[in-house]
């Protein structure tokens, strides 16, 4: 009986956080047009960005696991970056925080960039 409880309440608790979900992001790649239309594509773009309203959740194309993964960076109201904490589930990078702006970025020399940004 308790077990059929903690179940209906975690469903409960599922149903309330799917009903808030807010999908109100764009992400855009920094590159120059001419790398954009002719370079390679990126392996790690991410698909969906969305949050919970407590949570960031950003989905990334099946295959993660098997190319360079992003290093995540939230970008503060003064426009300094800071690494984030997060977790890799599947194919997702679960923060457990809001942010307005993140930047994924690999490499160091010459940095693939992209830039996650809450829709106002």
């Amino acid at each position: 009986m308790k077990e059929k409880q903690q179940e209906e309440k975690e469903n409960e608790e599922t149903q309330i956080r799917a009903s808030h979900l807010s999908f109100e992001y764009e992400i855009r790649d920094t590159r120059g047009l001419f790398a954009r239309w002719f370079g390679k594509d990126i392996a790690w773009r991410p698909v969906r960005v969305f949050d919970d309203g407590s949570k960031t959740f950003i989905q990334f194309p099946p295959g993660l696991a098997s190319s360079e993964a992003p290093a995540l960076f939230v970008v503060s109201y003064q426009g300094n970056t800071q690494l984030v904490n997060y977790r890799v589930h599947g194919d997702y990078y679960i923060v457990d925080r809001l942010f307005d702006e993140a930047r994924l970025i690999v490499g160091q020399q010459d940095p693939i960039i992209i830039e996650i940004r809450r829709k106002s």
